[in-house]
């Protein structure tokens, strides 16, 4: 057959699968994808991706869905290439985009299908096109700092791709507006942005014309902004930031700072230079603005955020101690005398302290959960909530996950959050945490590690990889927290309540 008849033929099995979809007949269409059989021009592969296109040309929920349900059930035979995945991927995210409403009003109900989107997003990440679309997604579902990570994942493949510039500019824009380095953020934004506009050609071959213009638009902007405060040159002058100077700190502090730096496990939105003196330290504390007369719900609100910062604070100190060996936690490991089995498993201070900052890193996510329950007055008993279970009605019928009334309405500056808590919820991450917790974890440092237990130097992978969930929580709660209350208090008597960030250490001097 010709290229095009072989087009013909794909295009009148495809149109035999719309007409399906558009008589109401979603299983016999999805049976009829299923159950192609390889034929000049047409394979159930090629089936499958031209229906998931024509759902997401034609803005059709139903037949996005059909397609989707369709490579669910074939993909273990099919054994799905990473160009599959891809397609597959941004067939979920539309999913997401064709049924979240105007206003984000349902997009809880597509919790699942982000997830799905998500997971295959990454087995295809081996295109800067892939991880781009991811940190799209990332970002429209309330989750930035995630997605910075995978724009600058898509320019490790392709240093020249426009739109991981552009969009990450976009992301930074929106993240300026958290009141913690909005200046510096605003600036970096405009420099990523002309990053893309810089490469006109590659922008377009991806996203279009309107996507350049969409570029030049926020670039724009962000200028007009500075022009507002007569700082108009700002934007073209090359901004330099103070490198840090550690020559006066031990070398665990050398060690532990460049850990966290690595990481990334400060709780810090200067994202524009590691190497830079603000980049160090858990600088973030969100500005909150409250009417008149509410210093005691600010009291009460930041002693719980304190909570949740110390906990997380000790969780990243006990996985750098874990790594440091020095002469007084070997002396005091040796104290402890426990039973070598000579089977190569590892049971001593530097293990346990791993183990601890697992399970703290967990607490911390909890301590979140009780803050929203008790942020949003869904209702839950304190003693019984945690990430898992906060974002459902508490009068929700045994089985039932109906999302509280409180957490859809909070929308996408909740979303992020409650995604990611879903990732969490009986991953290989949580089930590691109730073996820790409730019975043992066997930890290997040489040698063969059995099955069942774990390689020391994954195990510290894995802490390092809940602990940047966390903290991603942890600031996308407490922005959602800062953007409530301001406002709420906006058109009535308002006062910024600063917070001292000095920690008291001079009472343990």
């Amino acid at each position: 057959m010709t290229d095009d008849q072989d087009q013909q033929a794909l295009h009148a099995a495809a149109d035999v699968v719309v007409r399906l979809i558009a008589e109401g007949k979603h299983d016999e269409a999805v049976d009829r994808m299923v159950n192609t059989r390889a034929a000049p021009g047409v394979s159930r592969e090629l089936l499958i991706r031209t229906i998931i296109s024509t759902g997401q040309h034609y803005q059709h929920v139903a037949t996005t869905r059909a397609a989707l349900d369709a490579f669910e059930r074939v993909k273990k035979s099919d054994k799905p290439s990473e160009s599959y995945y891809y397609d597959v991927a941004n067939g979920y995210q539309v999913l997401y985009d064709q049924g979240r409403g105007p206003r984000g009003e349902h997009a809880f109900e597509f919790g699942p299908e982000v997830n799905t989107a998500i997971r295959y997003f990454e087995r295809a990440a081996t295109t800067p096109e892939a991880w781009t679309n991811l940190g799209n997604l990332l970002d429209s579902v309330g989750r930035p700092l995630e997605a910075i990570s995978a724009y600058r994942a898509a320019l490790d493949l392709d240093r020249d791709f426009g739109m991981a510039w552009g969009n990450w500019g976009i992301t930074v824009e929106h993240l300026a507006s958290s009141g913690q380095y909005s200046g510096g953020l605003l600036l970096e934004a405009h420099r990523l942005l002309q990053e893309a506009i810089d490469r006109p050609a590659s922008v377009e071959a991806v996203g279009g014309l309107d996507a350049l213009l969409d570029f030049v638009d926020v670039s724009d902007s962000i200028e007009a902004h500075f022009d507002e405060y007569g700082q108009g040159g700002v934007v073209h002058d090359h901004h330099r930031h103070d490198p840090r100077d550690d020559s006066a700190d031990s070398d665990f502090v050398k060690y532990f700072t460049t850990m966290c730096l690595e990481r990334d496990l400060y709780l810090n939105l200067h994202v524009m230079d590691q190497k830079a003196e603000a980049s160090v330290g858990d600088s973030y504390f969100p500005t909150i603005v409250m009417a008149v007369g509410g210093q005691d719900d600010y009291r009460d609100l930041i002693l719980r955020i304190n909570e949740i910062r110390e906990s997380f604070a000790t969780a990243r100190y006990l996985v750098a101690r874990s790594q440091y060996v020095d002469d007084d936690t070997r002396q005091v490991s040796e104290q402890t005398t426990l039973v070598n089995t000579l089977d190569y498993a590892v049971s001593n201070l530097y293990v346990g302290l791993l183990k601890a900052a697992y399970k703290e890193a967990f607490s911390t996510l909890d301590k979140l959960a009780v803050l929203v329950n008790h942020y949003l007055g869904i209702g839950h008993a304190e003693s019984g909530v945690y990430y898992g279970t906060v974002w459902f009605a508490p009068d929700a019928v045994d089985g039932e996950r109906r999302i509280a009334e409180p957490v859809g309405a909070a929308g996408y500056q909740l979303f992020g959050t409650y995604l990611l808590c879903l990732e969490l919820r009986g991953s290989r991450y949580s089930s590691l945490r109730n073996a820790m917790t409730h019975r043992y974890a066997r930890v290997y440092r040489y040698g063969p590690v059995e099955k069942g237990g774990y390689d020391f130097d994954r195990l510290v992978d894995l802490t390092a990889e809940v602990l940047l969930k966390v903290k991603c929580a942890v600031i996308y709660v407490t922005q959602y927290i800062a953007k409530t209350e301001q406002s709420k208090a906006a058109g009535d008597r308002a006062l910024p309540l600063p917070a001292w960030t000095g920690q008291n250490l001079d009472l343990w001097e």
